[in-house]
């Protein structure tokens, strides 16, 4: 039976969650409240040690001073939605064999959801690319910070938040298997096609039943669905070790993998405008003529879009009993115009809606059972049950192990995305030299941790602190200029060669004369005196503080 905890139980180091009384105010103003509240950790009660987003300008920023389209063709490679009827006869003959499995495993949702058309809205991708912040794996908005998290992966696209890394060898006692479909893929090399394609991988193994089918089932709807990868369209060996040990029984953590290729295509987008627009040669397509390339499923984010920002999504299909959330997303057509997405997600914090899936309870869409109708306290242990125990992943700052990438999740940063209180975000010290090493930040048995679930209905806050750093570090004072010589004009933070420079320096690539004396310049910043500038908001602030603790015990 799940161990709940008093609320008056004293919080120890081993919390995900604080708690403690603070000053807290609505993220769109009006009156501050004294009250208990509760932040994620790691959070700061000092602006001086709060981690801010990066001084160097958005893509919006650009953007927003005249970009008129993006400098290059994006090709969204993991994007599947014109899925063959065929795919959708595959999971209804497995179904009533292997269902069961499916869902011991933490699968079953993700496979059904596989069979969602999801119609591709290019514009809106890359609308959100423009607000993307590489650095914190998050969306920096002009009003707040928001990000897809792994609540957002578990349940719109179905994937397990438990189980054992996707990135481990085989077990001794499965390699046959791995050797076996190994040699039934090379047999591809002999067709017309010279690869596994995805049509002939299914022709070859629907119907043919046993182990060998399932196997060969799950490895297409881990190379088509959840990590597409080069070459295009084709089942990729790198995916055995996974099928094999999925249909063998064992639960993987498939959503962290996922949000972690997400992650990284975002990031690599960002780096590939900058680097396009700041080249010489003609911006719309690669050097090569070919349109640059991601791989990472971005349904997701698209759909994320659709539920957190309401004035952008289409009317949502109705939802027949047994079908998973993102079937009433599927072939559906959102009819708004670029700029007006650009303006509703830069606008105001009441176009997002912070908890759409506790807000809007669809017809026939069983809501996991996190979403409760009282707050708790809970102990992240073997005993609770798998659901409460995701939620608790969702809640913890961490590092993501995906195929070949690791990415830093950071969601006390966006803590109102979970109807948890925001503070000013910690330090998140990274901790992915190997991919054993950032496991552990994720998924540690011999460590359990206490945290909280609010009320569905609950609306959280911000802290008065967190408003006002919000406010200065999104409209610093003016930099202090240096005198110009006559036809000399200083160049600007935003523009992309600006930018690409900062980028250049950080990430080691960008445009080849970025390594020359004007080149290494370093970019404008807002930032003066910046010890000074902490030092007065501290005092302001406390002596705010004092003042509304006055009047609201008063």
């Amino acid at each position: 039976m799940a161990r709940v905890l008093e609320n008056t139980e004293p919080l120890g180091s081993d919390t995900i969650v604080d708690e403690r009384e603070e000053t807290m105010v609505s993220l769109t103003g009006g009156q501050p409240t004294l009250r208990m509240a509760r932040f994620l950790k790691p959070s700061t009660g000092y602006p001086g040690e709060a981690v801010q987003v990066p001084s160097v300008p958005l893509l919006f920023d650009t953007a927003a001073s005249g970009l008129p389209k993006w400098p290059i063709k994006i090709a969204f490679k993991g994007w599947r939605w014109r899925n063959p009827q065929k795919w959708k006869e595959w999971i209804e003959g497995l179904h009533p064999h292997y269902g069961d499995v499916w869902k011991d495993v933490g699968i079953h949702e993700a496979i059904r959801s596989s069979a969602c058309q999801i119609r591709r809205d290019g514009e809106l991708i890359l609308r959100l690319v423009e607000f993307w912040c590489p650095e914190t794996n998050t969306f920096v908005f002009p009003w707040g910070e928001a990000t897809i998290t792994l609540e957002d992966v578990f349940v719109l696209g179905g994937f397990s938040i438990l189980g054992e890394s996707v990135t481990g060898s085989l077990p001794e006692e499965l390699a046959a298997i791995g050797e076996e479909m190994n040699k039934e893929r090379r047999k591809f090399s002999k067709t017309k096609a010279r690869k596994a394609s995805h049509s002939d991988w299914m022709n070859y193994f629907m119907g043919r039943g046993g182990e060998s089918e399932h196997v060969a089932f799950l490895s297409l709807w881990l190379s088509k669905f959840v990590f597409p990868a080069p070459p295009f369209k084709t089942v990729s060996s790198d995916v055995f070790p996974i099928s094999i040990r999925l249909a063998k029984g064992t639960p993987l953590a498939l959503a962290p993998a996922v949000l972690a290729s997400i992650y990284r295509d975002l990031r690599i987008l960002k780096e590939q405008v900058l680097t396009a627009a700041a080249s010489t040669d003609s911006a719309d397509e690669s050097k090569d003529g070919v349109p640059f390339a991601v791989w990472a499923p971005l349904q997701l984010v698209q759909m994320w879009a659709w539920e957190h920002f309401p004035v952008l999504r289409p009317t949502p299909n109705p939802l027949n009993q047994g079908k998973p959330r993102a079937a009433q997303w599927q072939d559906l057509k959102s009819e708004v115009e670029p700029e007006t997405v650009r303006s509703v997600i830069a606008s105001l914090p009441e176009n997002f809606l912070w908890r759409p899936y506790v807000a809007n309870l669809v017809s026939n869409w069983k809501p996991p059972s996190f979403y409760k109708e009282q707050e708790g306290w809970f102990l992240d242990c073997p005993d609770l049950n798998t659901e409460l125990r995701s939620f608790a992943r969702c809640l913890k700052a961490c590092e993501l192990v995906g195929l070949k990438c690791i990415e830093q999740y950071l969601p006390h940063r966006v803590a109102m995305q979970f109807g948890i209180d925001q503070d000013l975000p910690g330090r998140f010290t990274r901790c992915n030299a190997t991919w054993e090493d950032a496991w552990r930040t994720y998924d540690n048995p011999r460590r359990y941790a206490r945290f909280y679930i609010p009320a569905r209905l609950f609306e959280s806050d911000v802290t008065m602190r967190y408003l006002e750093w919000w406010k200065q570090m999104k409209n610093p004072p003016p930099p202090e200029r240096s005198p110009q010589r006559e036809g000399n004009t200083a160049e600007s933070p935003c523009s992309f060669d600006a930018i690409a420079k900062y980028t250049s320096r950080r990430y080691g690539w960008g445009r080849q004369d970025c390594a020359d004396e004007e080149s290494s310049k370093e970019v404008p910043t807002p930032i003066r005196d910046l010890e000074a500038r902490i030092a007065k908001l501290e005092r302001s602030y406390d002596e705010r503080i004092a003042q509304l603790k006055k009047c609201i015990r008063g």
